[in-house]
């Protein structure tokens, strides 16, 4: 048995067995060049959450300075003026 059949085998198993589920989830979606936020609450589909651009993915950045933190398009901007901070 393939290593990602494994996987959804045991996913349905375990979706079977936990019945009706109560509470929230929130699921990250990291990937190479943008990463996704998920929220799924019970009885309800899926939501992508949007960023303060009202994109449903942001960008893969980060700068970090003495007071604040920044994400996405925001980052990417100041690496340009402190590229030590900013990482991708």
């Amino acid at each position: 048995m393939r290593k990602s059949n494994f996987f959804i085998l045991l996913g349905v198993i375990a979706a079977l067995c936990a019945g009706k589920a109560n509470a929230n989830v929130i699921g990250f979606d990291f990937g190479s060049n943008f990463f996704k936020i998920v929220l799924v609450k019970p009885a309800a589909p899926f939501t992508i959450v949007e960023n303060v651009t009202s994109k449903r993915k942001t960008e893969n950045y980060m700068s970090i300075g003495p007071e604040e933190r920044k994400f996405g398009v925001d980052s990417l901007t100041l690496g340009t003026k402190v590229p030590k901070t900013t990482f991708t």
